[in-house]
């Protein structure tokens, strides 16, 4: 992916808007918009999953699903602004579940549609109607996730509310044959499952379902919030044999052609990409701890904002009474910025980081660094004595001697070898 990232931009990455293509921009000077919008409608659902974020801050403070929503109209508007920034893709997530917030969802989905923008609309598949699908037919909606933590409903009930297993694969059915009769593959499908003490050893079932379901099949780890979550952390030799496990999964999936991530679960598979040096960032953009401030923003219920799905600011701006421009390029994400690209005071969302993000930013990072590597041996040498002066100077500015001497000693492996 990262080379095919480079050969990209070096045949022009302007001319192929991409994530990567962004960050080039970013580079040079510009300030384009966000690559992705990521929604949360509402914190209200009609489930109480166990191991769901909510019960740890019913614990720690009240019931969070009573906020302040967004407005629809402010919703509608933001559709309209975010389209004029140049953003190509949207995650309607939760939060609670976005169906909660069916007619105001199904609106955004046609307005999201009709700029020309993609995609993903997340839910416990519970609550979706027969006229829900057919308006995503209609309007050729891109994708669905829905979640679900158990081959049947023995196991997805333990977690879920009792019932939602049938009621969810029941509504999945009746999609798959809606599109059948329409001879149409959107909305393609995809199931989304933590995996959890309770479903380790039904994995392979969660396969076989998926492929009966014709819906693709992702896994995630399970965020432990507090001793709430506790009992279904895998037990000491479900780890042990975890690894085992993800390469049967992801053997048995290429077997049914379900598309599924197991592999990328691997040990091997999972970079450190939010590790943070103990050396700071010189305030190039390749050393950010993390792309996401410069990609997406995220907007949850309350109207508060962020950088990606992770995140949470009691002090973050909110979208009621400001565009998404101003946001974008105001003080809070301005500051963000400079404190990733240093690697210091980064937030505790982003230094706890356990999402996809970490993946996708690895793979950003190698990018730009092939690519400044190619610019580096194409530069004349007068260039790169300039250059090197530059960044010794920054770096004394922001490091100190020290770290400036260790930062030259890495900078020379790396570019010298």
């Amino acid at each position: 992916m990262a080379e095919d990232n480079t050969k990209a931009a070096r045949r022009g990455g302007r001319q192929g808007d991409s994530r990567f293509a962004r960050l080039l921009r970013w580079e040079a000077g510009e300030t384009p918009g966000p690559w992705e919008m990521i929604l949360f409608p509402t914190n209200r659902c009609n489930q109480r999953c166990e191991i769901c974020w909510q019960r740890w801050v019913e614990v720690e403070y009240g019931n969070p699903a009573y906020v302040k929503e967004v407005s629809d109209e402010r919703l509608r508007r933001l559709v309209d602004e975010a389209a004029e920034l140049g953003v190509q893709e949207w995650s309607i997530v939760g939060g609670g579940d976005p169906m909660v917030r069916s007619k105001i969802v199904m609106e955004l989905c046609e307005r999201i549609v009709g700029h020309g923008m993609s995609g993903v609309l997340h839910s416990n598949g519970t609550l979706f109607k027969r006229e829900h699908f057919e308006h995503l037919l209609r309007i050729g909606w891109p994708k669905i996730a829905v979640s679900l933590d158990g081959p049947d409903a023995e196991v997805n009930d333990t977690i879920r509310t009792r019932g939602s297993f049938d009621k969810a694969t029941g509504n999945l059915r009746m999609l798959a044959d809606m599109k059948r009769e329409c001879g149409v593959d959107a909305p393609r499908v995809g199931i989304c499952s933590v995996i959890t003490r309770t479903n380790f050893d039904r994995l392979d079932d969660m396969v076989r379902m998926a492929h009966d379901l014709q819906t693709a099949l992702g896994f995630s780890m399970l965020l432990v919030h507090d001793d709430h979550t506790y009992p279904f952390v895998l037990t000491d030799e479900q780890q042990a044999r975890l690894p085992e496990r993800l390469h049967e999964i992801a053997t048995l999936a290429a077997e049914f052609g379900v598309e599924c991530n197991a592999a990328s679960l691997l040990p091997e598979n999972q970079p450190n990409a939010m590790a943070a040096s103990d050396m700071a960032g010189d305030g190039r953009l390749a050393d950010s701890l993390c792309f996401e401030a410069w990609l997406s923003m995220a907007i949850i219920a309350d109207g508060k904002t962020g950088p990606c799905c992770v995140f949470y600011d009691e002090e973050a701006a909110l979208i009621h009474d400001k565009t998404l421009q101003e946001v974008w390029l105001g003080p809070q994400f301005r500051e963000l910025r400079n404190r990733l690209r240093a690697r210091r005071n980064v937030p505790n969302y982003c230094q706890n980081c356990a999402s996809h993000n970490i993946a996708r930013t690895a793979d950003l990072r190698r990018s730009l660094q092939a690519l400044n590597e190619t610019r580096w041996n194409e530069m004349p040498t007068h260039r790169r004595v300039a250059f090197i002066t530059r960044r010794a100077a920054t770096s004394l500015r922001s490091s100190g001697l020290r770290k400036t001497i260790r930062r030259a000693q890495e900078w020379a492996n790396l570019h010298l070898r």
